[in-house]
This record gives C-alpha cells, sequence and structure tokens, in this order.
C-alpha cells in the first residue's frame, strides 16, 4: 500500500489518514511505502518513525517491509528502506535574462514569506521593528484567508523557541499581510513565480534595492536537508544570503560545491539547532544595519567572485551531481 503523508516542517497535517492506511496496510500483512508528497521532512522530526516503529510492534509487522520515499537528501534508517529522490526546483531549470545592478541599493535586508511558520515570523517581525526602513519585506499572512490561518507561528515561538514576549511578533501581525504595492500577487503566488513569469522590471527593481536576503527554509527541524527557492533565489541573482535551515544547512551547501560568506559575517549559526539560529542572525543583522550603503556596495564588490561562482554552479553543473559532492550530513 502508498500511504502519503502531508507535512510542513515537522508537522503532519493529515495523521488521521495515515494511521488509518497504516493499521489496515499491517493488518492486511501488505508492504508499505510511505512517501512524503515530494517534501523532505526528517521522519523522526515528525513523529513518523515513532509512529511506524509502535505500530510495528502492536501488529508484529516486520519494519523491513516499509520503504519511505523521501527527497530528504540526508534521510537515513536501520530498519526501513529509505528512497531518496533527486530534489529539484523548477525555478533553477528557467532561463533568466534579468540584469542584477545593485550599485543604487539603499537597503540593508529583503525578506519574502509567503506562508508563516515560527522562525519567519520571529526574524520579520525583528527586521520589521527594528529595521523597516531598511528592509524590502513582503509577509502575505492574512487573518481573512483560509490559507493562512493554521499557519501563524505564535505557539511554536512560544513553546519552542522559548519567547516569553510577543508584543513585537503580535504588532507585527497586526500590520499584516505586508505587500509590495507594486506586485499584484494573488493567494497561491509568491516572489519565485512573479519573476518565472517574466514580471522582471517591478521585481528587479526591488530586488536591486536591498544588500542581503535572509530566507527562512521550510524543513528545518532534526536531520534533513532540502534547498529550495529561497536559497536558490538569491544564487541565481547575484545576492549573498543567510539562511534559517537545519543544523549544518551551509556546510552542506559547502559540500555540493557552494560558497558562504564566513568572511563577512559569522556564520556559526548554521552549526547550532534551529531553535537557537535565529538569535546570531539577528545579531549579524545588527552588525550589517551599522554599516554604511558605501560600505555594502563594497562588500558587494568583495563578493562578486563568490557571488558568479555559485550563479555557475548551480546553472552549469548537471542538477543530478549536486546531490553529493561529499559526506553531506
Amino acid at each position: 500500500m502508498k500511504i502519503v503523508f502531508q507535512t510542513s516542517d515537522n508537522h503532519v497535517w493529515n495523521w488521521q489518514e495515515v494511521c488509518t492506511n497504516v493499521t489496515q496496510a499491517m493488518i492486511a500483512n501488505e508492504d508499505i511505502e510511505m512517501s512524503t508528497n515530494n517534501e523532505g521532512p526528517c521522519i523522526r522530526a515528525s513523529g513518523i518513525e515513532q509512529y511506524l516503529l509502535k505500530s510495528c510492534k502492536i501488529h508484529n509487522y516486520n519494519p523491513d517491509r516499509i520503504k519511505i520515499v523521501t527527497i530528504n537528501q540526508i534521510e537515513q534508517h536501520d530498519q526501513f528502506k529509505i528512497e531518496i529522490g533527486k530534489f529539484h526546483d523548477s525555478f533553477i531549470d528557467k532561463k533568466l535574462n534579468v540584469l542584477i545592478d545593485k550599485t543604487m541599493m539603499h537597503k540593508h535586508f529583503g525578506i519574502f514569506v509567503m506562508k508563516s511558520n515560527a522562525p519567519r515570523l520571529d526574524m520579520a517581525s525583528y527586521l520589521y521593528k527594528n529595521y523597516k526602513h531598511s528592509t524590502t519585506m513582503t509577509y502575505h499572512y492574512d487573518s481573512n484567508s483560509v490559507i493562512h490561518r493554521d499557519a501563524i507561528g505564535i505557539e511554536e515561538l512560544i513553546q519552542d523557541h522559548q519567547h516569553k514576549d510577543i508584543t513585537t511578533v503580535a504588532d507585527f501581525i497586526a500590520q499584516c499581510p505586508i505587500k509590495n504595492t507594486e506586485y499584484n500577487l494573488d493567494e497561491n503566488s509568491d516572489l519565485s513565480p512573479q519573476l518565472l513569469a517574466q514580471d522582471h522590471n517591478q521585481f528587479l527593481s526591488n530586488y536591486n534595492n536591498f544588500f542581503v536576503e535572509i530566507a527562512c527554509e521550510t524543513f528545518y527541524s532534526g536531520r534533513t536537508f532540502l534547498p529550495s527557492e529561497k536559497t536558490w533565489r538569491p544564487v541565481r541573482l547575484l545576492t549573498p544570503f543567510m539562511v534559517h535551515g537545519p543544523k549544518n544547512y551551509l556546510k552542506n551547501l559547502r559540500e555540493m560545491g557552494f560558497q558562504t560568506f564566513d568572511r563577512w559575517w559569522n556564520e556559526g549559526y548554521s552549526e547550532d539547532d534551529p531553535v537557537w539560529q535565529l538569535k546570531l542572525i539577528k545579531e549579524n543583522c545588527d552588525e550589517i544595519a551599522t554599516w554604511s550603503m558605501d560600505k555594502c556596495r563594497q562588500v558587494y564588490e568583495e563578493m562578486q567572485p563568490v557571488l558568479h561562482h555559485n550563479k555557475k554552479h548551480l546553472e552549469q553543473s548537471p542538477w543530478q551531481s549536486l546531490k553529493t559532492q561529499g559526506d553531506i550530513s
């Protein structure tokens, strides 16, 4: 039996359906294929591993008969069979004839969020409070929209990130949705499809205005590695980045042959567990915010070899070869 579980980071949205199908398959003595539906959660952090092992014990079912199909590039298990697919994003394939020119940049930061979660909410609200006029931002959370109501992140900030004061977050949410007035984005779009739809002028007039993009990857809990358009966008568009993601995310990018920015700021945040990463990312932002725009342009010029290496590596390397160029961990 093939069973699909729908996830966002460590949350399984269709638990009832998964549990029903797993129980039926085990009682019927069928082989089980669990699919992450082209997503990359950690099966341990999401609770899938614990549930399956417990069910195997209850139903006297051999866990060797369970196959997990995922695009989490570093998933592994000593009992379940793991089948890792090629992680892929259409953003990579598109031929983008765009001009990146940040010589007239006048903001420090860029952050673009379609669906809210705890790290995105924490980072965006911090930038909005402290560096609103130095940040190009979109944050599409809308309390009146059905697709946004289950994805806010406040509860996780309190329970997992140990936030005792959510005043900044609450004040920020009251301002949402935040949309750049030059965009006309519908509920199902974000800045990558906007760019791919050839709306280059409006997108780039704003993207060229800032120095560094702050990206929050979708899957960050547990042992996972799945870069998405949130990382590839600044790579394709010659923009330095800081990424909130799973532990060792930047190390894994470097194992793939990309270069990062530890020459210019502290990237030790990526060696921490995700719950602690934003503290150091914020400290990096505090430092960068003190730079004049002349210094930002100077540093950006120093970064050119790194930026062009990454863009070329992404666009010219066979995508399959990017999977593992070392022992990704």
